[in-house]
């Protein structure tokens, strides 16, 4: 059984959407990495991979959850997860795999909490149809976590020492058939001197990698700032390139929420986003000039 090492940095930051690969239902041909603890590894990784196929004879959520307890095949990882622990239940609704196990996980916290936490998502994730994690212990909910849903994107990679650090971003999109926004994930590096906001931002303003979505601002647009103060991101950008996409309402409108939606989707201190022009409020008509909150029902 063949393994990866996935070097990690624990970080008090959260990002939206998954940006994991997915694969279909059984797929007994496709191999599924199971995540566990890396001790000792040279290259200072925190978690690694064993590849794994499954078996098809119970559905592929249980075939995953009952490998990871079973912990790992190879000498170099360990198990996060405490002896006797069991999965009282399982249920996947919109995405989100609410998964009670029994009370021997209530044992786990701190890094060991947060590791467990992370092989989780990062193994049962690849399903399709699983974005997320939610975690209960005998019914209730763990008291060292805020309850919040556990993601891949909740894992930034790092690599050895100086090396930059890998985040996976989930950049939103005008649709090009005018309808909504669409969302793209994709991996960024962040160095020492890199901001999350401006690195995100940057990216988004690069466009898009497909042709059913359109870019959000033209390609060339300088950014002139990203700050977050008090959960508002002020995103300065050139004001004649916002009086350009004011000729068209419906298409600014997509335009202002794709940069909401990113920049509040990614960086987690943020909770509403507001666009500057030339460092002045952005004079915007219906309401866009004003701090907004994401609107994911534009998703189409």
């Amino acid at each position: 059984m063949r393994k990866r090492m996935l070097p990690l940095v624990l970080a008090l930051l959260t990002l939206a959407g998954c940006g994991m690969g997915k694969s279909q239902g059984k797929d007994t041909e496709h191999p599924y990495e199971i995540y566990f603890v890396a001790e000792n590894d040279e290259s200072g990784a925190a978690v690694g991979g064993e590849f794994w196929h499954a078996q098809g004879k119970e559905p592929l959520i249980q075939e995953l959850l009952a490998r990871l307890l079973a912990g790992p095949e190879t000498m170099e990882l360990t198990s996060p997860f405490p002896k006797g622990l069991e999965v009282r239940s399982w249920e996947l609704n919109d995405g989100k795999l609410d998964l009670d196990f029994s009370e021997a996980y209530e044992g786990l916290s701190g890094i060991d909490l947060t590791l467990a936490n992370y092989c989780l998502a990062l193994t049962l994730c690849q399903v399709e149809g699983v974005d997320s994690i939610h975690v209960t212990i005998e019914g209730e909910q763990n008291p060292l976590t805020t309850g919040e849903n556990l993601r891949p994107e909740d894992v930034i990679l790092l690599g050895t020492e100086g090396e930059p650090m890998e985040m996976t971003a989930t950049l939103w999109f005008p649709r090009a058939d005018g309808t909504g926004l669409g969302v793209e994930y994709r991996r960024l590096l962040l160095t020492e001197e890199d901001t999350l906001s401006a690195v995100v931002m940057e990216a988004l303003i690069q466009g898009p990698s497909y042709d059913t979505m359109t870019p959000v601002l033209p390609a060339e647009t300088e950014l002139l700032g990203v700050i977050v103060e008090d959960g508002v991101c002020y995103v300065n950008l050139p004001a004649d390139v916002l009086e350009a996409l004011a000729q068209d309402e419906e298409q600014l409108r997509l335009t202002v929420y794709a940069i909401v939606n990113t920049m509040a989707g990614n960086v987690d201190t943020v909770r509403t986003v507001q666009l500057r022009a030339d460092g002045q409020p952005a004079q915007l008509p219906n309401g866009l000039n004003q701090a907004l909150k994401p609107d994911l029902s534009l998703e189409k």
